[in-house]
């Protein structure tokens, strides 16, 4: 529909005149005013745009409400657009400002709709859109095929025998009816009843089959059922028995029970069943089920015959086999893994070795000994934390992935969930310096600043005020001075590192190799104890404090109290340089240094996150710690950042930078922590941090 044009007509009368004159008006096609003997006349022109063709389902049922929308019409002089639908089938919607509404169409057609569109101020100012076909039509009715005719499989003349059927349905949900076809050229009458019987006049073999139609429209008819052979004989016959049920995999040497059914005598007589096992052995002609167990994996196919027990002498053939899977699946390996923990933490362990004799896929889980499994799967590991304490007894199960019923179970192991329990393993609670070749915990130790720990257990203490590294040997509880004199000063380097001079060591760590690695902050210097010899060199400063040397060897290079100290699974040593507000990396074998996190300038801020370590600014870092991954990790700014290994992209993974205490149950990125000192990891990247003036020790996991 174009759109229509309504001219308005204005006239003034002339100032002065004795009465109003009658005034002509002369449609035209522009906007414009205009002067007759002493009369203006102004005409003003609307228009509106066409609306948008209505958008909505193309499709759908007859009696079903179908929403659409409109809209996009505007008046050329601004004014408020309303609309209304034309359904197509001589019907509209109201007028209204809203640009939807639904309609249900009655019967079944083609329709074709549209939108209007009016100027809510000049009524009969309007436009139309095109139009939107919709189709509007019953879904097609579709009849499933029944299941096979139950009934008889053999029967003599004359003689009337009863078959049901089932399993039909309309996709419309509509009321089914069957007819059976008896094979002789005749039908049962169709009914909504699931059952009729009929008689064979002459002897023959017959091919029983159902049909369904929906009972709503009769010329919806399914395909028809698979057919039953039905023996119609003056001679007695025994109809041919069904599948033998029962299971269908198993292993060796057990017995599993099979039933038999479907044979049928024509005369009516009870019939018996045996079972050809497959292996050349046979069961006892009985009215009931039967069991067996094979010697050997493979594979077998278990058949049952009937015959009349009347007349012993008629049988009926040999059943359709069923495939039985017979094989052995191996026992799994004992689960390995961590023998002891503590609750709340995750461990993994890992199982394997099964087989199967057919050379099946195995699957494996693990029963955690606390009534919980892992899933089912081809992997050979798995990970579970214990919520409770106690000894669970873990183990490992196998199955084929083929025949889930055919499995095996592995010894378990013993696995003993702790408390969390702490215990002093040094020093008396008193400061000072004395004990050493006693034990450990009647030693007195003065500001203990860090620890690191051996291969062997061994723990190394960097006994600050005492001047000394300390060690706790782990088989005896022994403590003795590995390195320092107990005089703070710097000397020693090339001999026994206990007869050297420390100045306050703050950081510890152990090598690989055995070698340890002080942190002296009086000084400023990296030292190294080589495991084995005892001697003392220095590895990283050149005593004086500052900040030089990048690129160059590590011990020409200045430090401005090195704290916290790692090493990682490749020799490198990183160093938080506190006041350089940096950290440090000595590599491994050439032994230059360089700056891996942190500008190292006078003044330390927060900076950088998301971008790469070195163009970050880091504020006094105190500690550091290495995963097996070999990602840095550092504290600093009331938070822990880390350092990813190959990118060099630093991200914060603990604290807000807000010193302060909150947050524990909820992420550690908006936790508050109060100057994190220390930090450490364990074999699963669990990050526990000393909260120092929080006065706690805090665990964020993976």
């Amino acid at each position: 529909m174009t759109s229509m044009i309504r001219n308005r007509w204005f006239y003034a009368g002339l100032a002065g005149l004795a009465c109003a004159r009658l005034a002509y008006a002369i449609a035209i096609g522009t906007t414009g005013a205009f002067k007759e003997r002493g009369k203006l006349l102004v005409k003003n022109v609307e228009t509106l745009t066409a609306p948008s063709v209505p958008a909505g389902a193309a499709t759908g049922l007859p009696a079903t409400s179908l929403g659409f929308t409109t809209g996009g019409a505007i008046s050329s002089l601004g004014h408020a657009v309303e609309y209304r639908f034309y359904w197509g089938d001589g019907t509209y919607s109201a007028w209204g400002a809203g640009t939807s509404a639904s309609h249900a169409w009655p019967t079944a057609g083609t329709y074709a709709v549209s939108a209007e569109a009016r100027c809510q101020v000049h009524a009969d100012v309007r436009a139309a859109s095109p139009t939107l076909s919709v189709v509007i039509a019953f879904p097609t009715e579709s009849i499933s095929t029944p299941d096979t005719p139950a009934g008889s499989s053999a029967g003599i003349a004359a003689t009337n025998y009863g078959y049901t059927v089932s399993g039909a349905t309309s996709n419309l949900g509509h009321t089914i009816e069957y007819r059976f076809n008896w094979g002789d050229g005749s039908y049962s009458a169709w009914s909504t009843l699931t059952n009729a019987s009929h008689s064979w006049a002459t002897d023959a073999v017959y091919f029983v089959t159902a049909e369904a139609r929906c009972q709503a429209d009769p010329g919806i008819v399914s395909a028809a059922s698979t057919s039953l052979a039905l023996t119609i004989s003056a001679v007695e016959v025994v109809g041919l028995p069904s599948v033998p049920s029962g299971p269908a995999s198993g292993t060796p040497v057990t017995s599993y029970l099979y039933a038999p059914g479907g044979a049928n005598c024509n005369y009516g007589h009870a019939v018996e069943y045996s079972f050809d096992w497959g292996d050349g052995n046979y069961s006892s002609w009985s009215t009931s089920s039967a069991s067996h167990g094979w010697a050997s994996s493979g594979s077998y196919a278990v058949k049952a015959q009937a015959r009349c027990q009347v007349n012993p002498t008629v049988v009926s053939g040999w059943s359709t086999g069923l495939t039985v899977t017979v094989e052995t699946v191996s026992i799994p390996n004992i689960p390995s893994g961590l023998a002891t923990g503590i609750p709340g933490t995750s461990y993994a362990y890992t199982t394997g070795g099964s087989t199967s004799s057919l050379g099946h896929v195995i699957a494996y889980r693990f029963n955690w000994g606390d009534g919980t499994y892992s899933s089912w799967g081809t992997g050979t590991s798995a990970s579970h934390t214990w919520s409770a304490v106690g000894t669970y007894n873990v183990s490992a199960e196998a199955r084929c992935q083929s025949h889930t019923g055919v499995g095996a179970v592995s010894t378990t192991m013993s696995v003993l969930i702790k408390p969390v329990k702490i215990t002093t393993i040094a020093g008396n609670g008193s400061y000072g310096y004395s004990g050493d070749t006693g034990s450990a915990t009647s030693a007195q130790l003065d500001q203990p600043s860090d620890v690191a720990v051996d291969a062997s257990g061994n723990v190394y203490i960097a006994d600050t005020n005492n001047h000394r590294v300390r060690k706790v040997t782990a088989s005896t509880g022994i403590i003795t001075t590995y390195a320092g004199t107990g005089v703070g000063g710097y000397s020693g380097d090339g001999g026994a590192a206990t007869s050297a001079m420390l100045y306050t060591p703050q950081g510890v760590a152990v090598d690989g190799s055995g070698n340890l690695y002080v942190a002296q902050g009086g000084y400023s210097v990296v030292r190294k104890v080589a495991a084995g010899t005892g001697t003392i060199t220095t590895v990283a400063g050149n005593g004086a404090w500052g900040y030089s040397g990048d690129g160059g060897a590590a011990t020409s290079a200045q430090l401005n109290m090195p704290c916290g100290i790692a090493v990682d699974g490749s020799g490198n040593l990183y160093i938080a340089d506190s006041n350089n507000n940096c950290v440090r990396k000595v590599a491994a074998g050439t032994g230059i240094i360089t700056a891996c996190a942190g500008k190292c300038e006078d003044f330390g801020w927060f900076s950088g996150d998301g971008g790469l370590a070195t163009s970050a600014q880091l504020s006094g870092p105190s500690g550091v710690a290495i995963d097996a991954s070999g990602n840095l990790y550092v504290a600093c700014n009331g938070r822990v950042r880390k350092v990813a290994t190959g990118t060099g992209i630093i991200t914060t993974v603990a604290g807000t930078g807000v010193a302060g205490y909150t947050g524990d149950g909820g992420l550690a990125t908006s936790a508050q922590l109060n100057y994190p000192f220390g930090i450490g990891l364990d074999s699963s990247a669990t990050l526990y941090i000393s909260d120092s003036y929080n006065y706690a020790i805090r665990k964020a996991a993976p």
